[in-house]
């Protein structure tokens, strides 16, 4: 129980000093444009995006202040609350998957604990072919926009949630999917694109054409009508919005049109984001290939790589690569998901043989890049 609290403390504490060290040396993030979206909104009236729950929170949280200083420390706390509650439902998540293992090799009391921390600040590996450090990668963490930061705990929720739907379906959690469903959207609609396309095929085949087929679709089925609303409110009826400037934009069929901008070579930027999960596939693929979990992220993973490889906007919008944030999301659970087999095979076994060292050593350079990364943010003064 102190290693929980301790590694609670310590991640909140941590992510306030590396969002307040953005602001300190000036490091050009969406952090500071999402700050002055919020005063477009509260003091200028321009109209809200229907995507209206992070600039809320960020306005609450600045004691409804029209100050853009405010608004600024206000994103640093909000963003900082963020990450420690990714950090809690993570670790929560791993207690409840390795409950049985817990009871029988109490290291994992500490173990769990470390490996979410260590988790929050993994990075992509460096790509030395490419010019961008970030760009046309997919890192499992991101410290620069502010709604990702913010939508990741509700996304972890919601597909925690959806995969205990899969295994022991029940009337009550399917309302706590939906509120999660619409939370989602009120943040960032880029979780859902992938989990409308892929939930429903879980479904199918959990449920085949049954009543509770049908059932537990409407949930998704309403999230894409909104979708369908956010889509008018930001390319159709922009007039007086934050996003009046992109009245030309819109959504094209363009294959790999965003990530050959930003990626020299897109196998290997898939390689250095995946290092981790294809070193671990190497070597215990008979491990999960049987799972749910696994095929589930899976499957949500690779929908968002075509997704970001087929759709971009058009207009002065087209490099800002919004079809790819899902899959910073995904990667972060396709992490988590092989974290906990990792954590469940060394429960059984107790030792560690020279492909487990492999796999760690793998996972632990993710770790180190992406405190190197960090210091990089402050001394480029810019995530590129």
């Amino acid at each position: 129980m102190k290693n929980r609290h301790l590694f609670t403390i310590l991640i909140f504490v941590v992510s306030l000093l590396v969002f307040q060290g953005i602001l300190f040396f000036a490091v050009e993030t969406d952090i500071q444009a999402h700050a002055e979206f919020t005063l477009q909104i509260f003091e200028e009236g321009k109209n809200p995006p229907i995507n209206f729950l992070y600039y809320l929170t960020l306005y609450l949280f600045a004691f409804c202040q029209n100050n853009y200083q405010y608004l600024l420390h206000a994103s640093t706390l909000v963003l900082a609350l963020s990450v420690t509650a990714k950090y809690l439902i993570s670790e929560n998540i791993l207690r409840r998957l390795l409950q049985s293992e817990i009871q029988q090799f109490s290291r994992l009391n500490w173990l769990i604990p470390l490996s979410v921390f260590l988790l929050c600040f993994c990075f992509c590996l460096p790509n030395v072919i490419n010019d961008n450090f970030y760009l046309g990668q997919f890192p499992p963490n991101v410290w620069h926009n502010s709604t990702l930061i913010f939508l990741m705990p509700f996304a972890l929720l919601l597909f925690w949630q959806s995969y205990q739907q899969l295994l022991q379906p029940n009337n009550k959690r399917l309302w706590t999917m939906s509120i999660l469903i619409f939370l989602n959207l009120l943040i960032k609609p880029s979780f859902i694109f992938v989990y409308a396309m892929v939930y429903p095929f879980f479904l199918l085949y959990k449920f085949r054409l049954s009543p509770d087929f049908w059932k537990n679709l409407l949930p998704i089925v309403a999230g894409v009508a909104f979708i369908a609303l956010e889509y008018y409110f930001i390319f159709v009826l922009a007039e007086n919005s934050i996003y009046e400037k992109s009245t030309e934009s819109s959504i094209g069929i363009k294959p790999f049109f965003v990530w050959n901008r930003f990626s020299q070579n897109i196998p290997f930027s898939l390689l250095v984001s995946l290092a981790f999960p294809i070193t671990y596939l190497i070597f215990y693929w008979k491990n999960v290939k049987n799972q749910l979990s696994f095929h589930y992220i899976n499957v949500l993973f690779l929908a968002g790589i075509v997704l970001f490889s087929l759709l971009a906007e058009t207009g002065e919008r087209e490099y800002h690569g919004n079809f790819g944030w899902q899959n910073i999301i995904s990667c972060y659970l396709l992490f988590f998901i092989l974290i906990s087999y990792f954590l469940k095979h060394y429960a059984k076994v107790k030792k560690l043989f020279v492909k487990d060292y492999l796999i760690l050593g793998v996972f632990m350079l993710h770790f180190v890049t992406g405190i190197l990364f960090i210091i990089r943010l402050y001394w480029k003064h810019t995530y590129y």
